[in-house]
């Protein structure tokens, strides 16, 4: 089974419409502009060692100054990456 790797294109694409710097974004974030462009350009491990809790503030940041399609392909996105579908479609099984 092959490890799936995070696209941060949509986190790109957030941040950018949101009209945020890399180093504006890290600063709310809590982080340095270093990780933010880390991630961004997929530094391998990076986000994986910060996962979820980064991507959480990167969305609790960038979602109310962005386009509903954003916020909408973000979700899928994480939908996507975290296979929600498959795990809830296993679980409520019959």
């Amino acid at each position: 089974m092959s490890r799936k790797i995070f696209d941060p294109e949509n986190l790109i694409k957030m941040r950018e419409e949101a009209g945020f710097t890399q180093e504006e974004l890290a600063s709310r974030l809590g982080c340095s502009r270093e990780t933010v462009n880390y991630i961004e350009n997929r530094k391998q491990g990076t986000i994986k060692k910060l996962e979820i809790p980064l991507v959480n503030k990167w969305w609790s940041v960038c979602r109310l100054k962005v386009s509903e399609n954003s916020r909408l392909e973000f979700v899928q996105t994480l939908i996507d990456y975290f296979n929600i579908e498959e795990v809830l479609k296993n679980k409520y099984k019959k």
